[in-house]
């Protein structure tokens, strides 16, 4: 057990610390922050783009001259070649020549070879455009699949925000819910009210308890998938930071000047500049560069080529000469198998197919702006009608508690008075968070959509 000084001490620390932890918060900037580092499918596709990166260099570096540089070092007996000839002949006990012992040597042979392409039908240059283009489609799909992290990171964080804010509407409601059953009980006790209205207060607080923990269950399951997109651990995170409402009441007003067909007709324009359609568009073109590159392959090549070599003995004193050539190598394909052929016909089809995709990505992109659209119309008329939905739940409830109290109205009145009210403000605060989500989505999808302060995403 601790002395009551050491104690001292540490309570007020752990008060403080407590309390700062409970303080943190995450805005979104810095759940985006965390996600442009930590998430998986942006990982992923930054080593794409490094992978298309050193391709690049490798078709490049297909134009400039090769060098070799080679040695071999050789060993063998001078005199091999007469040894060999007088012992299959005999000549050596006809005249007795004695044959000499081995005497081995070492010989080194060095060659330099410079190779340089003097001309590919633009093969190279082919190779080169295609793998510039798949490296603009790599840069674009990174893009893309930051614009969809963007767009699952403001989602999932205004889930986990209105989860938080369902969970304290139904804490209300039960803390309400509770006090009127103390009273109850108080009432029951002095002889003003039934068992039958204390029975019904239980009632709405076993409801309101079995509200709270679904809402708590739900902020569970909200906290993990920001996680899980976010690419930490959601116990490592602060609580998300609900925007204040003068931004929501900003953005509700910026909502209502929002007309669809204006919106789609002025936003039609900027769909080619959308990272997934940029990355379709220039996919398309590296096939066509592809296509080039094979037909280049069928067309003569022209190669020129250039060595320098020399021999020296282990002695450094006999043998030692050099020799330098240079030559001109022309290839002609002949494609007999019909191999090239079958390659330019199936790059056709892959360019093709490319190019419908590129419509079909446009069309895609398009019916999802629509889709925004439609949805910050719809949320905005939604927050306006929770908004006095609310408003006349509360009214209704002070008029429904003042009439309990002088015996005008019955006690059910008032249970569906509470129960309205705090549906009421549930649907208030998700309505709420679900204009921030709709917006977050416009903007990923129309970067002129230009709403006050910023906009929702950073």
């Amino acid at each position: 057990m601790l002395p009551r000084t050491v104690a001292g001490l540490l309570c007020p620390i752990l008060v403080l610390l407590s309390g700062a932890a409970a303080a943190a918060e995450l805005s979104l900037e810095q759940a985006l922050e965390l996600a442009r580092e930590h998430n998986r499918a942006l990982s992923s596709v930054r080593f794409q783009v490094s992978e298309q990166e050193a391709a690049l260099r490798s078709a490049r570096s297909e134009r400039w001259p090769t060098l070799d540089f080679s040695q071999r070092l050789t060993r063998i007996d001078p005199d091999t070649v007469s040894r060999a000839n007088a012992a299959a002949t005999g000549l050596s006990q006809l005249i007795g020549f004695e044959i000499p012992p081995f005497v081995f040597e070492d010989s080194f042979r060095t060659q330099l070879e410079l190779a340089v392409p003097v001309w590919t039908s633009g093969g190279l240059r082919a190779a080169v455009a295609a793998e510039d283009d798949g490296l603009d489609a790599r840069r674009a799909e990174n893009q893309a699949t930051w614009r969809s992290v963007q767009g699952e990171v403001a989602r999932r964080f205004f889930t986990a925000v209105s989860s938080r804010q369902v969970m304290a509407a139904r804490r209300q409601a039960l803390e309400r819910a509770e006090r009127r059953l103390l009273e109850a009980e108080r009432r029951l006790e002095v002889g003003l009210t039934t068992r039958q209205e204390v029975l019904r207060w239980q009632v709405e607080v076993e409801s309101s308890r079995a509200a709270v923990a679904g809402a708590e269950a739900d902020l569970f399951v909200a906290d993990l998938e920001l996680g899980d997109v976010l690419g930490r651990p959601a116990m490592d995170l602060g609580e998300p930071e609900a925007p204040p409402p003068e931004v929501v009441d900003a953005l509700l007003e910026w909502a209502d000047g929002l007309e669809p067909l204006e919106v789609m007709r002025r936003a039609d324009a900027g769909l080619d500049e959308l990272p997934e359609v940029r990355a379709a568009r220039s996919r398309a073109d590296a096939s066509g560069e592809a296509v080039r590159q094979t037909r280049a392959a069928r067309r003569p090549r022209l190669d020129a080529a250039a060595s320098y070599g020399w021999l020296e003995n282990q002695t450094f004193e006999l043998d030692e000469f050099a020799n330098w050539s240079a030559s001109l190598l022309l290839t002609v394909p002949i494609d007999l198998r019909g191999r090239l052929s079958a390659e330019i016909a199936r790059g056709q089809a892959r360019r093709e197919d490319a190019e419908v995709a590129v419509d079909d990505v446009r069309a895609a992109r398009r019916l999802e702006l629509g889709r925004a659209v439609a949805e910050v119309v719809r949320v905005r008329s939604r927050l306006r009608s929770a908004r006095r939905a609310e408003q006349e739940a509360a009214s209704r409830r002070e008029l429904l508690v003042r009439q309990t109290e002088v015996g005008v109205t019955s006690l059910l009145d008032l249970i569906d008075a509470d129960t309205t009210l705090a549906n009421a403000e549930v649907a208030r605060a998700a309505a709420r968070v679900d204009l921030l989500a709709a917006v977050a989505a416009l903007e990923l999808v129309w970067p002129e959509a230009d709403p006050p302060d910023g906009g929702v995403i950073p």
